[in-house]
């Protein structure tokens, strides 16, 4: 019989005070697979210039990035930049991303935030302002707690508040814990 990860609400029903011995193997490793949180994170690969069609409209960050296998579980990477949460249950998200950015010309305002599902999350979003950093890139860094259901992406997104000039990631670090609610 499969695993099945279940909601806090479930579990608990199912893990009554055991009065009759109804609670199998099987209830116990549902327990496990519901405890045990999944996690991912991706790594940009390279410095990728991403440009914008039109100003203050958020685009995905460009680059290609790898899923780091070794230390991710129950969430996959269908495409650069995205983490997916494959857990069949709810689950609240402690997100992080750290990035090195360098925008194409000086005085430009970005802003930087978590897209689930491509659609950017207002409450995430960190507006930075860019004088002239001469060729030093500055670094980003965004957290929050987000809610998914399985199949749900998270991502990074960046908008240019200001024109339509390019900004380059240099290093981009997206990390997610995912605790079932």
């Amino acid at each position: 019989m499969a695993d099945t990860p279940r909601t806090l609400a479930t579990l608990l029903t199912m893990c009554a005070d055991n009065t009759t011995g109804d609670i199998t193997a099987q209830v116990l490793r549902d327990v496990l697979v519901s405890a045990f949180p999944a996690r991912g994170q991706l790594t940009l690969s390279g410095t990728v210039a991403t440009t914008f069609a039109q100003s203050n409209t958020y685009t995905a960050l460009a680059g290609t990035t790898a899923l780091d296998t070794a230390v991710s579980t129950g969430v996959t990477m269908p495409a650069n930049g995205t983490l997916r949460f494959d857990k069949t249950v709810a689950q609240v998200v402690q997100l992080t991303a750290e990035l090195a950015v360098l925008p194409a010309g000086n005085n430009h305002t970005f802003a930087f935030a978590f897209a689930k599902n491509g659609t950017a999350i207002a409450a995430t979003a960190q507006t930075q302002n860019y004088g002239n950093l001469n060729g030093v890139p500055a670094t980003v860094q965004l957290h929050a707690l987000v809610a998914v259901a399985a199949g749900d992406t998270l991502s990074v997104v960046v908008r240019n508040n200001t024109d339509t000039t390019s900004i380059t990631a240099s290093k981009l670090t997206l990390s997610a814990i995912a605790f079932t609610t």
